[in-house]
């Protein structure tokens, strides 16, 4: 650029760059496994009974006793 005879060259002030952030998010899925185990437990309980079965019977004692009042008559 021609500025003409005896014309001074205009001064030229450079200032530092000026740093514009432009920032940009965006979402991501991130899984978390979380396992669950579930255990079933199924308890038996068994009750022993005890029985006591009892049969009754009856008996009859019989005794015979012969006396002789002396001795038999003589036929």
């Amino acid at each position: 650029m021609y500025y003409g005879y005896g014309c001074h060259h205009p001064r030229v002030v450079v200032h530092p760059t000026q740093c514009c952030v432009q920032q940009y998010y965006h979402t991501e899925e991130v899984i978390h496994v979380h396992p669950v185990q579930i255990q079933h437990v199924n308890h038996m309980l068994y009750q022993h009974v005890h029985e006591y079965p009892v049969s009754e019977y009856q008996t009859c004692q019989e005794h015979h006793q012969n006396i002789s009042c002396g001795a038999p008559p003589c036929c």
